[in-house]
């Protein structure tokens, strides 16, 4: 690859030499290398975060792009190092549910890493392996070279929403930074349901929504607002999914929302 891109996923944080450390090993091993940080402030070990943020921050990039996902990654004898062909494009990270969950039986192809670490201690995989692989990537080196065919993804179940034919169960899966909170329900699932029925959505027994509106500024009918005297809106976001907002307020610190909670979207 004459400018291969390689992106950065991690629990780091941005308070420590980690990013330096694999940035630097990186630019050293692969001439002309563009490097993305995604983000590096993802809570440690929190993969239903992960997920979240890989299939809507690194689907989109160009063929031959190199994605390293450095959260959770651990071995053992349950969860391998593994290197995921999707849509042309390449995924370093652990087989410990993310695979499952991101790729599902649509990868092109998976391997097992099966290459010698620089380092005895492997404390630092994504400096100490993941970087090697990288440039083994870079280098058009067939996977098959990396290490053997993965015959599975370790399995992993995140919440998923109810539809039944008159309501939906949704959970909130994701809060940006912004407060707004992302359901777990796009916005073909909403109205393949909905069928062009009226609808209420609520969120903590109190907050009640029957309109979905296509901009922050638009003023959602609700039949509470919270105790700001603020509405809270039903949009969708970027992702496709559905999200709550209140306009210019963080959603989830006004109502104290989190990850997790449910909404109930029910039909007339």
């Amino acid at each position: 690859m004459e400018w291969p891109i390689v992106t950065l996923t991690t629990d780091w944080g941005d308070s420590d030499f980690f990013a330096g450390m694999v940035k630097g090993r990186l630019m050293r091993e692969i001439p002309n290398v563009r490097i993305v940080d995604i983000t590096h402030k993802i809570a440690p070990q929190d993969l239903s975060k992960t997920i979240f943020i890989v299939k809507h921050g690194c689907l989109n990039f160009p063929p031959g792009t190199i994605h390293i996902i450095d959260v959770d990654s651990h071995q053992d004898a349950e969860q391998e190092f593994i290197v995921v062909e999707y849509n042309q494009q390449y995924y370093i990270c652990t087989n410990n549910g993310l695979p499952y969950l991101l790729f599902g039986d649509k990868a092109t192809q998976a391997v097992m890493i099966d290459i010698p670490s620089d380092s005895s201690f492997h404390n630092f995989v994504a400096l100490d392996l993941f970087c090697k692989v990288a440039a083994a990537i870079a280098n058009e080196s067939p996977l098959s070279s990396i290490g053997p065919e993965l015959d599975q993804f370790v399995p992993r179940v995140i919440y998923s929403p109810n539809i039944k034919e008159s309501l939906i169960e949704a959970h909130i899966i994701y809060i940006d930074t912004y407060g707004n909170c992302y359901l777990n329900i796009t916005y073909q699932q909403f109205e393949k349901t909905r069928n062009n029925r009226k609808f209420t959505a609520t969120v903590r027994y109190e907050y009640k929504i029957n309109k979905i509106v296509y901009n922050y500024h638009e003023q959602g009918t609700i039949t509470s607002a919270n105790s700001y005297g603020l509405p809270i809106l039903l949009t969708v976001s970027a992702t496709g999914l559905l999200e709550l907002v209140i306009c210019k307020s963080n959603t989830a610190d006004l109502i104290g929302l989190r990850e997790g909670e449910k909404v109930i979207i029910q039909f007339e």
